[in-house]
Parts: structure tokens; sequence; C-alpha cells
């Protein structure tokens, strides 16, 4: 995938590669290797015993980490583990339990709204150069901006096995309304709160989701969340769910106050 200033996060998938698209969660083609410190606010959620990555997370505090409900849901343990300052994940950095999860009250399964979920550590997270959190969105998303995905998802949708390195790969929004038909004509139906994004290179995969659509420039600013929906290839849309839509939820949970919003 092509290096794009003004970015979002994923994977990389094989020039050789043919083109298809398939259900799943998201998938990355051509991205570059991130280097330690590049996304200091991205986490590699991952169960115990042993200690494997399953999906990925972004830090908003020093003890909440904000992911897809969808991550969460499907790795059916109890209390995960969240690793920060992580490139290569066979090697993580630290490692955090996590002691509490809350789940968007209303998110449904079916058409994967409210597909949000956040994560308390048990102890507050080390902040450094390598580790630190991204700021909220605080105003509604612009048409056709691009921005940056990453994550360890794996390389095609019949994958077997995960990016052993984090992957970046730029994404750029599309219409609404396009992308639910885009959708629709496999069968997927999107939730309200969700938007898509869109690279002639790729987008997201299995082991991507809850990772975050980050605006770079002028500052870090995160707009929203990798979804479950279906492998990117195609030039086929990956679905996002719209962080600025679930602010006061966050607020709420958490208790962290967020600028007032942009009207």
């Amino acid at each position: 995938m092509p290096v794009i200033k003004t970015a979002c996060l994923v994977l990389i998938l094989s020039a050789s590669i043919l083109w298809y698209h398939a259900t799943g969660i998201a998938f990355v083609a051509y991205g570059r290797e991130a280097f330690i410190g590049e996304f200091p606010w991205q986490v590699s959620i991952r169960g115990y015993s042993p200690s494997v990555h399953k999906c990925g997370g972004v830090i908003i505090s020093d003890i909440w980490v904000l992911t897809s409900a969808s991550c969460i849901k499907s790795m059916n343990i109890l209390y995960p583990r969240i690793a920060t300052a992580t490139i290569d994940i066979t090697r993580p950095g630290i490692i955090y339990k996590a002691n509490m999860i809350f789940y968007h009250p209303d998110y449904d399964t079916y058409d994967h709204s409210n597909d949000i979920a956040l994560v308390k550590t048990q102890f507050k997270m080390i902040f450094n150069q390598y580790v630190s959190p991204i700021s909220l969105s605080n105003e509604p998303l612009a048409f056709n901006e691009t921005c940056e995905i990453a994550g360890w998802g794996i390389e095609h949708f019949d994958g077997t096995s995960y990016s052993k390195m984090l992957r970046i790969t730029g994404v750029t929004i599309i219409d609404r309304e396009e992308c639910r038909s885009i959708f629709a004509q496999e069968n997927v139906q999107l939730g309200e709160d969700q938007f898509c994004a869109r690279s002639d290179m790729g987008g997201a995969c299995r082991g991507d989701e809850g990772g975050g659509f980050v605006r770079r420039y002028p500052s870090d600013v995160l707009l929203g969340l990798i979804s479950t929906n279906f492998c990117t290839l195609d030039n086929f849309p990956t679905a996002f769910v719209d962080v600025y839509l679930h602010r006061e939820w966050i607020s709420n949970t958490t208790g962290i106050q967020f600028p007032d919003h942009v009207h």
C-alpha cells in the first residue's frame, strides 16, 4: 500500500494475489511497515495462555482502550490482554490485563450498528514516546477525506496467519449511500453509525478490526474504528464505526471529558 500522509490503519496483501471479496472483517494490500512509536495509540488485543494477537484497539487514556464490540465478542474470553508499544506481534511490548469490558448497549450483530466497546486495564498504562493516547474527533466526518489505518490482520481473506509486523495504509471516505448500495449487493446491512472508506490498494481484514481510522495532520485525531464486515479486495470498501457519534457514550462510561462538539 502506498504511504498517504493524511491517513488510516491496516495490513498487507501479496502483489500476486487475485482480487476477490468475501465475508470477513477487513484487509490491507501493499501496506508499508510501521516503525516503533509511529502509532503510539495502537494496541494488540490478545488472548492468554498463550498470549496471541486477536484484533486491534486504540488507547484513549491511561486505563481505557477503545475497540470494536465484534473484536472482543469474537474472543470468547473474560479478560483479554492489551499489548502496547508493539510492532512485531511475536514480540509484544508491555502487556496489561483488562479487568472490565463495556459493550455499547445497542450493539447489533446483524447490521453491526454500535459496534464499539471499551476495555479498562487493571493498572495504568505507562506513557512514553512509544505509548500515548489519541484524541477523539469533535466534528462530523468530511466526505472524501483520506486517513490512515493500521493493523496486523491477515493478508488475504482465506489466509491462516496474521501479519507479523504492523502495517499501514491510507483510505478515503466515500459517500454513505454509495457504500450502503455496495454492501447491499452482498446482502450486508450497515448500521446508521457506520461509514466507509477505500483505496485502490485495499483496506482491512480479519485481525484488523478494532483498529483506528486516524487523521494524521495537523494533529492525530481518531475518526473511526475498523468494524466487522468484508475483507477489502477489488476496491471493496472497509466499514468503520463513526467515533464522533459515540462521544457521549464514551464520556459517560469512562468519565473522560472531551472538548465541546463543533456545530
